[in-house]
C-alpha cells in the first residue's frame, strides 16, 4: 500500500512540474542552493513574490518541499526525499 501512495505522490508531483514552470524553477533552486528563504527565492528568480508564494504552498502540499520555519515568502524551505527520488528519476 506505502509503494501505491509514493507512486500516486511521484505522479502528481509530476504533473505539478509539467503544468507549472514557475514551480519548476523553484524547485531547481532549491535543488541547486540545497535551502533557501522564501522572499531570496523571489529574488533570485527574479518573479512576481505572490508566484512564488503560491508555487513554495503548491510544492509544499505535493510532498516535494518542506519548511524549516514560517510559510509563504517568510518561510525557510528545502527538498524532500521525495523530490530527491523524483529527480535522480528524471535524470
Amino acid at each position: 500500500m506505502g509503494m501505491a501512495i509514493e507512486d500516486a505522490q511521484m505522479q502528481e508531483a509530476r504533473r505539478l512540474l509539467d503544468q507549472d514552470p514557475v514551480s519548476r524553477r523553484t524547485l531547481e533552486l532549491l535543488r541547486r542552493q540545497q535551502s533557501a528563504a522564501g522572499w531570496a527565492i523571489a529574488k533570485t528568480l527574479g518573479m512576481n513574490p505572490d508566484l512564488v508564494s503560491k508555487a513554495l504552498e503548491n510544492l509544499r502540499c505535493s510532498g516535494l518541499i518542506e519548511a524549516e520555519s514560517g510559510s509563504g515568502l517568510e518561510g525557510f524551505y528545502f527538498l524532500t526525499g521525495l523530490a530527491y527520488k523524483l529527480m535522480a528519476q528524471s535524470a
